[in-house]
Order: C-alpha cells, then sequence, then structure tokens
C-alpha cells in the first residue's frame, strides 16, 4: 500500500451515506530535553455535518488528564464545507496545511492566550520517523520556544 496526493485530502465522496462514517488526522510531537508532548487531532463526520478534535500538551508533572499543561477536546462542531484538508482551518482550533504532498506539512492551533502552536512543520521520511518543528506557547506567560524532532 502506498499514499498518493489524493490521501491528502478529505475522503467524503467515498464514505456513503451511513451516519457515522469518520474521518480523522492525527499528528504528534515532542522535545524531549524539556520533556514534553503533544498532539493534534481532527475527527470529521461530514454525514452529519460535524468536526471534533482539539489539542493535547503534557509534559513530566502530570500523571492524570486533568492534570496536563494543556487539553482542549471539542465535539460536535460545525465542519467547513468549503474548505479541503489540504488547507483548513478548523472551528477546534487545529490549521492544516500540506506543503508537499504525502511529505510535509505544516500544522496550527490557537486557542486565544491559552495555548498557541505556530508553524509547525512535520515532515514524513518514507521509512523512517516523522520529524517535527515549531513554535509552542502555553499560557500567556510563557515564551514561544522550538519544539524539535522527536526521537522515536
Amino acid at each position: 500500500m502506498s499514499f498518493t496526493a489524493e490521501d491528502d485530502k478529505f475522503h467524503f465522496g467515498q464514505m456513503g451515506d451511513r451516519w457515522w462514517m469518520t474521518e480523522t488526522s492525527w499528528f504528534s510531537f515532542c522535545h524531549p530535553g524539556r520533556k514534553l508532548g503533544g498532539w493534534l487531532y481532527t475527527m470529521a463526520r461530514p454525514n452529519i455535518g460535524t468536526v471534533a478534535g482539539g489539542a493535547w500538551v503534557w509534559d513530566d508533572d502530570a500523571h492524570l488528564p486533568w492534570e496536563v499543561a494543556y487539553s482542549a477536546n471539542y465535539t460536535a462542531l460545525r465542519l467547513p464545507r468549503d474548505q479541503e484538508l489540504t488547507d483548513i482551518a478548523l472551528p477546534t482550533g487545529v490549521s492544516l496545511r500540506m506543503v508537499e504532498p504525502c511529505t510535509r506539512y505544516e500544522l496550527g492551533f490557537q486557542d486565544g492566550e491559552r495555548c498557541r502552536i505556530d508553524r509547525l512543520a512535520v515532515r514524513r521520511h518514507h521509512a523512517a520517523t516523522p520529524s517535527a518543528q515549531g513554535r509552542l506557547a502555553l499560557r500567556r506567560r510563557q515564551p514561544l520556544r522550538p519544539v524539535r524532532p522527536c526521537d522515536g
């Protein structure tokens, strides 16, 4: 099985009319030196017109989900119908832009002053671990700091 440029797009036309058909995208990042990890996740349900997902960031201080550095999980928000997954800003705060098909993506997340992820560049290396680089700001008092690749 191989990926093509079509796999970077929504597959709504192939889902039929079944109520719970779902399409997801998930990106993760980490900074081992700061003991920091995070996810950006999107779950689209075109047949009911909704999108869910958000962002999660944690460090080594939290052991329970409600203690993590940042958590936002939105459900049943209106799915934009005029955008494609290759260049989209979702009401969950997640943004995604395909830079190079099947290989390079630029991600972001915005939740007011609580959390901002700017220009998280994700590169999928064929037969290798993906790498990520970008900037993360948690709670306004923390400055933007680089997020480096995760050593799988």
